[in-house]
């Protein structure tokens, strides 16, 4: 029987979480918006375009959930 462990799932919605919130930060405007799990993982709504981002998370890409590391999602 193969192993039932979601470590790599739970990370995975740690790291869309701390993207969000990086979008959030980022609005340049008070109009912009960001919805999450709607048409994609994170779809950011500004007056000008939407962008609809879709978020993976690779198990073997070393991840460390810290938002201290300003270009983390670079």
């Amino acid at each position: 029987m193969a192993g039932r462990a979601a470590t790599a799932t739970i990370t995975g919605y740690i790291y869309q979480f701390d993207y969000t919130v990086k979008c959030l930060l980022n609005l340049s405007n008070d109009n912009d918006s960001v919805d999450i799990e709607n048409i994609e993982d994170i779809d950011i709504h500004s007056c000008a375009e939407d962008t609809a981002i879709q978020c993976k998370y690779h198990e073997a890409t070393k991840y460390n959930h810290s938002m201290k590391l300003p270009n983390q999602f670079d």
